[in-house]
C-alpha cells in the first residue's frame, strides 16, 4: 500500500511541476504591448502611433503618426480635412493640419511634435471631408503620458499595462496549481489513512 502512495505521490508531484513549468514558460514569452492607441468615432478608426519607441521623450522631437481605417470604405485621405490637437489639462498647446505621408508607409498622417514636460497630453484628431458626405465626420481623442527623460531606456509598457498584468496572472495561475496539487495530496494522505 506504502508503494502505491509512493507512486501516486511522484505521479502528482511530475503533474504539478509540468503544469507550473509549462504556465512560467508560456507567460515568460508575453511581451508588453507597445503604446499603439485605436479610437473610433462610428465607422472610422484612428491608430495612433508615437516616435521613438512608442515612448516620446519630453524635450526631444516626436513624430505623432497616424492610420486611418474606415469600415464603410468611405474615406479617402487626399479629401480629407483632417486636423490635430495636443493639450494639457485643457491648455492647448498646439494645433494643425495633418502632414499627409506619400509612398510606402502604413501611416497616413503624421505631425512632429516637442512634449515639453513630463505629463498627459490629450491628442484630439478631427476629420472632415472637403466635398459634403464623402465619409463621415469624426473626431477621436487619446491621452498620452510623457514621462521618458533624454538618454532614459525606452519601457514599452510606459502606456500600457499588459505585460505586468500577463506576468500577474501567470503567478496566480502557478499559485492555483500549486494549491490545487496540496488539496489533492492531502486527500490522497487521508484516504490511504483510512
Amino acid at each position: 500500500m506504502l508503494n502505491i502512495y509512493h507512486t501516486r505521490m511522484k505521479t502528482l508531484i511530475k503533474r504539478i511541476a509540468v503544469c507550473s513549468f509549462t504556465i512560467i514558460f508560456a507567460f515568460g514569452f508575453i511581451r508588453s504591448a507597445s503604446a499603439h492607441l485605436y479610437e473610433t468615432d462610428g465607422s472610422v478608426t484612428v491608430l495612433l502611433h508615437s516616435n521613438p519607441d512608442d515612448d516620446p521623450i519630453v524635450g526631444a522631437a516626436a513624430a505623432l503618426f497616424f492610420q486611418i481605417d474606415d469600415t464603410a470604405n468611405r474615406f479617402d485621405q487626399a479629401q480629407c480635412d483632417c486636423s490635430v490637437e495636443i493639450s494639457k489639462q485643457g491648455k492647448k498647446l498646439f494645433s494643425s493640419s495633418l502632414l499627409r505621408i506619400g509612398g510606402a508607409s502604413i501611416y497616413a498622417y503624421t505631425v512632429p511634435f516637442t512634449f515639453p514636460e513630463k505629463a498627459v497630453y490629450s491628442i484630439v484628431v478631427t476629420g472632415k471631408p472637403k466635398e459634403s458626405e464623402l465619409f463621415q465626420d469624426f473626431q477621436v481623442k487619446y491621452d498620452l503620458r510623457v514621462d521618458r527623460d533624454q538618454g532614459q531606456e525606452a519601457t514599452p509598457a510606459t502606456n500600457s499595462t499588459s505585460g505586468r498584468s500577463a506576468k500577474l496572472i501567470a503567478i496566480i495561475a502557478v499559485g492555483f496549481v500549486v494549491l490545487a496539487g496540496l488539496v489533492i495530496f492531502f486527500k490522497s494522505k487521508r484516504k490511504s489513512k483510512q
